[in-house]
């Protein structure tokens, strides 16, 4: 039996071929929504159809909806066409929005409808979910996870850039800003940036809002147990090679950082915090935890405040729960009482010392024995 030799064997490779055909309602479009599927189409390596004549799949299927609908066919009839209209989505062409909002209200309604099937309800829920969450929050998970690349000295122009956008008399504008400021700002040397948050911090009760403070200020107290994080002269030494074109770096005075001698870590009163921030941060604990303090009402003032964001902040990531990130506060803000000592060079004594009065320290130019004495003596007359 003789064995093929394995080594010979290649793959069909005939090389790059033509680019496929791009529809002319594609080529020539103006919308962002078919500039988009234009952009799809020139990455696969096969033609598609003409969104004119997907659109009119769509209103096909759309019309066979209403028709199951209207003939109270839920099960088989509409599941099956809803499944098309899944299918069809997938495809990556556009509904366009007056159609997206006649199906979200056609959607609301049959999850409604009194004596429903459980089945047909959860399917029109994740219709609606799927029909309501056409944009994207990849973009920030992305500027989350590389912004530990961000050049330090960058940090001053995106202060400059997010800061101006909080308008605390618009709450969803103040959490939008929070979100991209706090997505954006490089967690190494947050010295210059610090202090700003939390006078910022304190002038908002929110719930909303102290859920992605605690979980950016347990990143960095975690990130700093190194104390070369933060180390002004690594600003020097990292390769600013990666500016856009645009991109300023403004040097603002920094006469208030300290600066010069040995570095020994962004360490203050507890852990990287002061004083009076790490006592602000326990009050935020104690109403994370509902425990009443001095003001009667600032358990409410949180949530009544959270009740009047809008509907489209629930589309951007959700932070991580406040006990876990007040919990990481904590742990990562312990430091030992004091300096660990050297060893003592005293030797060891040769022998316990017997339990008698000879080497018991006794208290120098003290009364202590002439008070006990007159205490028993008035006590026995």
């Amino acid at each position: 039996m003789s064995i093929p030799d394995m080594s010979q064997l290649k793959l069909y490779d005939p090389g790059p071929t033509k680019s496929p055909h791009i529809p002319d309602d594609l080529e020539h479009a103006t919308d962002r929504y078919l500039l988009k599927l234009k952009t799809y189409a020139q990455a696969l390596p096969y033609s598609i159809e003409s969104n004119s004549k997907m659109q009119e799949m769509l209103d096909f299927i759309l019309t066979r909806i209403v028709q199951c609908l209207e003939a109270k066919d839920y099960d088989p009839g509409f599941l099956q066409w809803d499944s098309m209209l899944t299918y069809w989505s997938y495809l990556k062409y556009p509904i366009f929005k007056e159609k997206r909002m006649r199906l979200v209200e056609l959607y609301y309604h049959v999850c409604t409808t009194p004596g429903m099937p459980l089945h047909v309800v959860a399917t029109c829920s994740d219709a609606l979910e799927t029909l309501t969450s056409h944009t994207s929050y990849y973009m920030g998970y992305v500027a989350s996870t590389v912004r530990r690349f961000y050049h330090p000295l960058a940090i001053d122009e995106m202060l400059a850039t997010f800061v101006p956008m909080i308008d605390g008399t618009v709450f969803d504008n103040l959490l939008s800003a929070q979100y991209y400021l706090l997505t954006f700002l490089p967690q190494s040397h947050p010295q210059s940036y610090l202090p700003m948050l939390f006078r910022l911090w304190e002038s908002v009760n929110s719930y909303m809002f102290d859920e992605r403070m605690l979980q950016f200020l347990a990143e960095l107290a975690e990130m700093h147990l190194d104390p070369s994080v933060s180390d002004p002269k690594s600003i020097q030494e990292i390769p600013d090679d990666a500016r856009s074109e645009g991109e300023g770096r403004p040097n603002w005075p920094k006469k208030d950082l300290k600066d010069g001698g040995l570095w020994h870590g962004l360490f203050n009163d507890v852990g990287i915090f002061t004083e009076y921030d790490w006592h602000f941060l326990m009050c935020k604990c104690l109403a994370s935890m509902e425990i009443p303090l001095a003001d009667a009402g600032s358990l409410n003032t949180g949530p009544a405040a959270d009740s009047q964001a809008g509907f489209e902040l629930g589309r951007l990531p959700k932070p991580t729960w406040r006990i876990v990130s007040l919990a990481r506060l904590i742990v990562y803000s312990m430091v030992p009482d004091s300096l660990p000592q050297a060893p003592s060079t005293a030797p060891t004594p040769f022998m316990t010392p017997m339990a008698s009065g000879h080497n018991t320290p006794r208290p120098q130019n003290s009364s202590a024995s002439d008070t006990l004495l007159h205490a028993y003596t008035k006590g026995r007359l």
